[in-house]
């Protein structure tokens, strides 16, 4: 069979526009077809949220001029990933729906166009993922998109429940709280970052706490009812009262229609299925990006889309590999880690996983910015390798690029000695925890202690 296409790209997300810039880049005869209007634009998403969160350390009231600079930066940033810049390059810009047309027969279908190609990647994003509540649509909710129009977010009142255990939610309570919003954060599960090192997120939840934030937990909601006005939720064995109900929950993939099923890419329980080369159960389709689940961070979205490429073009022997990818989450103090948590580390490595931390209050630059709260630790094995990092503390997502660059590389803790670090500056955390390593080896007995001592010893004697 010849193919028209080396390469269709399904979704005009950045992971979609990124991929498919590579791939012409690589020599690919390229097509991409648009995602759906529904679809969440995580990019954009992101910096609304930063710059929310920048207003709010400021005390400034959000509305129309906070949300003209965040709409400014993203339509900056989108002109440098625009589609007309992708068709300049030579990509075939075809407007969705599409759908897959069912095997034998390997195309997609979009414009009343079939689109023939060795393969195709599937970057369409996700969407909002509403529960199944009883009440909720009766009653109604708003979505993390009503922050972002000014008519939207001035009718807000000021008792808000946020259900939801994502990084966004988190993030949104702490901005909206600053605001002057009461905030209620309401979770089903045990915690609010299960992904996350259980003792950075004790920190963040005593954090969030300590600015009046209501955190529930083991509280699933299961009625919403309007009551006198109000909004009542059952959470669990508690009923809460609140004015508005923000669902912040992660989205769910924006592949409705596309007829997954007649390729055989099935996607179950809400999730598409790939394999450590990023193939769906149809090995000719891929897919990247935040249709996968996960924290929805770009760095991550266009490592996934880099891999994705290169194994659709070429031999597909690439392997995802997120171990050494950093995550943050952005709530002051920021939460950013990398590699293993020290739970995980003990259950592969038992005694031979250590961990070692340190805390910004000696760190003189967290003082001069009035962000001494907070700490870093490496989660170690016993031979110095760095397993994993994990940091709350201001601008932490600044300073786990160096770490995740160790872990990717299989250092050790002691390498990170060799290079002094500038001062004063927050990244002399790291230094300062791999210092304090190599303090309590020293002080541990050892042949090569005993050996030191007996050299000084002899020096001092005579008179060396």
């Amino acid at each position: 069979m010849k193919f028209e296409f080396d390469l269709v790209v399904i979704g005009d997300s950045f992971e979609g526009i990124y991929a498919a810039t590579k791939a012409v880049n690589l020599n690919a005869r390229v097509a991409l077809v648009t995602s759906p209007a529904t679809a969440i634009d995580s990019s954009a998403e992101s910096l609304y949220c930063r710059t929310l969160a920048r207003w709010a350390k400021l005390g400034e009231a959000w509305g129309e001029e906070g949300i003209a600079v965040a709409r400014a930066a993203i339509a900056s940033l989108k002109a440098e990933h625009s589609l007309s810049t992708l068709a300049a390059l030579g990509v075939d810009i075809l407007t969705g729906p599409g759908e897959f047309c069912r095997l034998p027969d390997r195309a997609f279908i979009a414009e009343n166009r079939k689109l023939r190609s060795r393969a195709y990647l599937l970057a369409t994003g996700s969407v909002p993922f509403i529960p199944d509540i009883e009440g909720l649509e009766e009653v109604g909710y708003i979505t993390p998109d009503a922050l972002w129009q000014p008519e939207k977010y001035a009718a807000l009142p000021n008792n808000l429940a946020i259900i939801g255990g994502s990084p966004l939610a988190i993030e949104l309570s702490q901005s909206l709280q600053r605001l002057g919003k009461q905030i209620t954060v309401i979770v089903a599960g045990d915690r609010i970052l299960p992904a996350e090192d259980v003792e950075a997120e004790r920190w963040i939840q005593a954090q969030l706490e300590a600015e009046g934030i209501r955190i529930l937990t083991r509280a699933p909601v299961t009625q919403v009812r309007q009551i006198a006005g109000a909004k009542w939720l059952q959470a669990g064995n508690r009923a809460i009262e609140a004015a508005e109900i923000l669902l912040a929950i992660e989205g769910v993939p924006a592949v409705r229609g596309l007829n997954l099923e007649g390729v055989g890419a099935i996607a179950r329980s809400n999730e598409i299925s790939v394999n450590e080369k990023l193939q769906t159960a149809n090995p000719r389709i891929y897919a990247c990006g935040s249709l996968l689940g996960g924290y929805p961070l770009a760095h991550i979205a266009r490592y996934e889309a880099g891999i994705a490429v290169k194994n659709a073009l070429f031999l597909p022997r690439f392997a995802v590999n997120y171990h050494f990818l950093a995550r943050a989450i952005f709530i002051e103090p920021n939460l950013a880690r990398v590699g293993m948590t020290e739970a995980q580390a003990r259950h592969h490595y038992g005694e031979d996983a250590i961990a070692v931390r340190d805390y910004y209050k000696g760190v003189s630059q967290a003082w001069v910015q009035e962000g001494s709260a907070g700490f870093c630790k490496l989660v170690l094995h016993s031979d110095g390798e760095i397993l994993g990092a994990h940091l709350v503390g201001l601008q932490a997502a600044e300073s786990i690029a160096p770490i995740a660059l160790a872990v990717q590389n299989r250092l050790k803790i002691g390498d990170l000695l060799r290079f002094p670090t500038l001062s004063p500056s927050l990244s002399e955390i790291v230094e300062r925890v791999a210092f304090q390593w190599q303090q309590e080896r020293d002080r541990k007995p050892s042949g090569l202690q005993k050996l030191r001592k007996r050299w000084l010893q002899v020096a001092r004697d005579r008179g060396w």
